[in-house]
């Protein structure tokens, strides 16, 4: 299809040309042109209001306290991913994820100002390597865990989650900095159960009806959670899967 302003040019061409034959074909032309316009800022009005909606936090304002290190999930810097928001996918967004206030941070449209998205709008938010839901157990589990941002670190039928967070710790001594130190909690979701993970121990208590065979797997492929939790846990999850089916 030729480009809106090669119609138009063509088209005056051609009236001037030859007027009488060629009106009907200019009328028809304008008309496109006009509709295919239409079209356009009908589109950008639509993307528009998208985005605005993507724009719909509140001012974030972090501590401006001096410390060691940072507050944000990877990077102190703004790390490029994708935002389910508010029932819209919005890909290529520059964000930082706050671990202390767990709050999902990204620039106004001017780039000028941080906004903090409304937490119950966020479904996920995907960061390079690293896929993030937001979980709001049932009352069940709340003694459990609390609403939040948590890394899914693997999918169906045994979930794995993973719980960042940072905390800014003040040193005893007078003229050191404070510094940010983070913590990670570990959870698995077994048939819509959820378990926090603190040993290896609790892993065999979440796997209890293949205790046995889930020793044995550890104990053969020297799996360690102390040493290495996360391999830990998507180890165990993927063979205690492959169990149940």
């Amino acid at each position: 299809m030729k480009p809106l302003y090669l119609i138009v040019i063509s088209s005056i061409l051609n009236l001037l040309l030859f007027p009488e034959a060629k009106s009907q074909q200019f009328s028809n032309d304008s008309a496109y042109v006009q509709h295919s316009s239409d079209n356009l800022l009908s589109n950008y009005k639509i993307e528009a209001r998208q985005n605005l909606r993507l724009y719909s936090g509140r001012e974030y304002i972090p501590n401006g306290q001096r410390a060691n290190g940072f507050r944000f999930f990877g990077s102190d810097s703004s790390i490029a991913g994708s935002i389910y928001y508010d029932d819209n996918l919005y890909l290529n967004v520059k964000m930082r994820y706050d671990l202390v206030l767990d709050e999902l941070v990204i620039e106004d449209y001017t780039n000028n100002n941080a906004i903090k998205l409304t937490k119950e709008k966020v479904d996920y938010f995907n960061m390079p390597n690293h896929f993030f839901v937001r979980i709001v157990p049932d009352k069940s589990f709340s003694a459990i865990l609390s609403p939040g941002f948590y890394e899914q670190l693997r999918n169906e039928p045994v979930l794995v989650f993973a719980k960042h967070e940072k905390k800014l710790v003040f040193s005893s001594k007078a003229e050191e900095e404070a510094k940010y130190i983070e913590y990670i909690f570990y959870f698995i979701k077994i048939k819509n159960v959820f378990y926090k993970i603190e040993s290896e121990h609790a892993i065999l208590q979440a796997m209890k009806d293949e205790k046995d065979l889930m020793k044995k797997y550890i104990r053969e492929n020297k799996i360690s959670f102390k040493r290495n939790p996360e391999d830990a846990l998507t180890k165990t999850a993927e063979y205690y899967s492959h169990l149940m089916n």
